[in-house]
């Protein structure tokens, strides 16, 4: 059975001394859709990925775009990235134990940096914080997105 968890589950990104990156991605659960990946899917939008764990390296034959591909260590450090891989290439990365694919460029727009600390995010408690942001930098007339 090819499945992937139908909710997603946000990730958040952290690099001493910088604001950090939070993402949603959805989880591939088992080999099938480990090995599909975002193949035949529509490319995530920005601010999404799909996590992929257990895994060391990626392929992207049957990808019609570029994707980012950010490497996970066991111990939730990001080891590698891969920016604006394209198609029908293959990636890896010894010593990773999760990958995180991405539209290409989000990498470098999030800010996602070797090193970042990868966490889990309670959904509930990040739509308070963005919705409180948001709330605020409209007091405050700065446009942010969401």
């Amino acid at each position: 059975m090819n499945r992937v968890q139908a909710e997603t589950v946000a990730i958040r990104f952290d690099y001493p001394g910088r604001l950090p990156a939070i993402i949603h991605v959805l989880p591939a659960l088992d080999f099938l859709a480990r090995l599909r990946g975002l193949i035949g899917r529509p490319l995530p939008v920005a601010h999404s990925g799909l996590w992929i764990e257990p895994c060391a390296g990626i392929h992207t034959f049957g990808m019609r775009e570029p994707i980012d591909v950010v490497f996970v260590s066991r111990d939730l450090r990001v080891r590698r990235i891969d920016e604006g891989v394209p198609p029908g290439r293959l990636r890896s990365c010894r010593r990773s134990h999760a990958v995180v694919e991405m539209q290409a460029g989000q990498a470098r727009q999030l800010g996602i940096l070797l090193g970042s600390r990868v966490t889990r995010v309670d959904v509930s408690s990040y739509e308070r914080l963005q919705g409180s942001i948001l709330g605020l930098s409209t007091t405050i007339g700065m446009e942010v997105q969401p």
